[in-house]
Order: C-alpha cells, then sequence, then structure tokens
C-alpha cells in the first residue's frame, strides 16, 4: 500500500521594525516587514504499511518567489508569571495580532490543478494571480533574559 499526499505552502521570509509600547501590562504594537514568500506545492510517496513514514519518493511539482511586504499590529499583554533564570525571573506573554500580507501577483498551484493523463504523464494548471491575504496570530512569548544583570 502506497500513499500519495500533495501539500501546498507559503514561506516567509521577512525583516523589519516593530514600533511597540516599552512597557506596561498591555503593550499594543505596529510592524511593517519587508521581505520574500516562497509558494511551493510538493508531493511524496510514502509506504502506508511501513514504521515511521518515510518518503519513498518526493518532488517539488510547482514553485514560485515573489517579493512581499507585511503590515499589521496587535498587543501584547503580560502574563502573571514568570520563568526563573540565573539573571532573574524572565517575563512572558500572550500576544493577539493581525498581519496584512501583500505578495502582488504569483503563479501557484491549487486543489486540482495537477491533472494526471492516461499516459502516466501530468499537466500543472498553475493560477497567476494577486495572493494577497490576512492572517491572524495569537502566541506565546518568552524574554530573553540577556543584558539583565545578575550574580558576577
Amino acid at each position: 500500500m502506497l500513499d500519495l499526499s500533495t501539500s501546498n505552502n507559503i514561506v516567509f521570509v521577512q525583516a523589519g521594525p516593530r514600533l511597540m509600547r516599552p512597557s506596561g501590562a498591555l503593550r499594543p504594537y505596529l510592524d511593517a516587514t519587508i521581505g520574500f514568500s516562497y509558494f511551493v506545492t510538493e508531493s511524496s510517496l510514502d509506504d502506508a504499511d511501513g514504521p515511521g513514514g518515510d518518503d519513498i519518493a518526493s518532488t517539488t511539482n510547482f514553485d514560485d518567489v515573489t517579493f512581499s511586504g507585511v503590515f499589521g499590529g496587535g498587543v501584547r499583554m503580560a502574563l502573571p508569571f514568570t520563568i526563573p533564570s540565573q539573571h532573574g525571573p524572565v517575563e512572558t506573554a500572550l500576544e493577539l495580532g493581525v498581519r496584512y500580507h501583500r505578495n502582488g501577483r504569483v503563479e501557484y498551484l491549487r486543489e486540482g490543478d495537477i491533472e494526471d493523463l492516461p499516459d502516466g504523464s501530468i499537466v500543472l494548471h498553475p493560477t497567476r494571480s494577486e495572493a494577497d491575504f490576512v492572517s491572524y496570530l495569537i502566541g506565546f512569548s518568552v524574554g530573553l533574559p540577556i543584558g539583565r544583570g545578575g550574580p558576577e
């Protein structure tokens, strides 16, 4: 028995400033980043009966890279507990945010865009369109104890 799996993914590499209230229990912020977005469709063939789910074969069906910008904001809320460290207590926080991803025009595959032909070959039907979207963030953050002083 073999399992064929196909996945459509977007990978972001972004950098940019974050403007945030420097202290307090509620710390609102705004972000603006630029970078690249990588759209990729991959397929893998797995042994359904084998242990560990190792790939027998895999391939990248289609990919595209585009310049992108991400703009957003949110709030970081201090949690009522800290994590002990040798440099003193480390703060923890809950983060809620929203991001607008501006990717522009890009080519990508959607479900049904890979056509299997009777002779065993395939035909790809990529879509070229604006690929902008909104994402929502719910996160947990832990501060770094760097430069906080502590025992010498």
